[in-house]
């Protein structure tokens, strides 16, 4: 094993675990042998990729890799980041694609892109759409605080179990589908992104005439969304979409 392959190791067992690192967790964990575990952790912290607590072997990661990260990401700002995708997704599929937030009780259309398809569902910026019954709506629902789903969830009390089962279900699949719901003949797919910089979640999402959808459809349109809501999630530091990384960029979707 490489140098680099056991310090790319030791980053992903810190993202994965969010805590801080010593020898016998590299030993417990990655497998390592007790003297190269040591000598390692203290390489990195030499040069700057760790710091080490000052009264006992304990390390996280150090001001170095914290400075790459916040210029990455100043570098990269998420409105620029989303329209990209955007612009990806309805080229790739031919699809509409949009970006959505919760505003209050709703909805919000922040952004769209026509795709190149004969038949285009689409739905203008600014438009109002209910929450429970649409898949941006659930995705970000899905990723929203306890007491805002608690809100929804309260509001909605002859769909209360469903609505409590769905939101797991996309929580741990990562996505969610729509099929004739608030729009009669549209179907859609979404993931959401949540910016730890705004404390706020945005929702990207394709929709398309209900006639062309199959079950097979809506899975490669997942697989893809997926894909994009990763790469961004992983650039604006959204702890879910760092800790599905590995799943999420190693799905390949079926070519359209």
């Amino acid at each position: 094993m490489s140098i680099l392959s056991s310090v790319v190791d030791i980053y992903q067992l810190f993202l994965k675990t969010g805590e801080a690192l010593t020898v016998t967790t590299l030993v417990n964990e990655l497998g390592m042998p007790k003297s190269s575990a040591s000598r390692l952790l203290k390489q990195m912290a030499d040069y700057g990729f760790l710091e080490r607590e000052p009264d006992a072997p304990v390390y996280r990661p150090g001001m170095m890799i914290l400075k790459l990260a916040h210029k990455v990401r100043s570098l990269h700002p998420l409105s620029d980041l989303m329209l990209t995708s955007l612009n990806e997704l309805s080229k790739v599929t031919s699809f509409t694609s949009y970006v959505s937030v919760i505003d209050r009780d709703k909805v919000r259309v922040v952004h769209a892109r026509m795709g190149t398809h004969m038949l285009q569902v689409v739905t203008q910026p600014g438009t109002l759409l209910p929450v429970t019954v649409t898949s941006t709506g659930r995705v970000l629902l899905s990723r929203a605080k306890p007491e805002v789903q608690q809100h929804f969830l309260s509001q909605n009390l002859e769909m209360h179990d469903w609505l409590e089962q769905e939101l797991n279900t996309i929580k741990m699949q990562g996505w969610a589908s729509s099929v004739n719901e608030s729009v009669p003949g549209v179907a859609s797919v979404s993931c959401a992104i949540y910016d730890p910089a705004q404390d706020d979640s945005f929702a990207l999402c394709l929709s398309l005439p209900v006639m062309q959808v199959t079950e097979d459809l809506i899975q490669q349109l997942a697989r893809l969304i997926c894909q994009h809501a990763s790469q961004i999630g992983c650039t604006v530091g959204d702890p879910y979409w760092l800790n599905r990384r590995d799943s999420a960029l190693t799905d390949k979707p079926t070519p359209y």
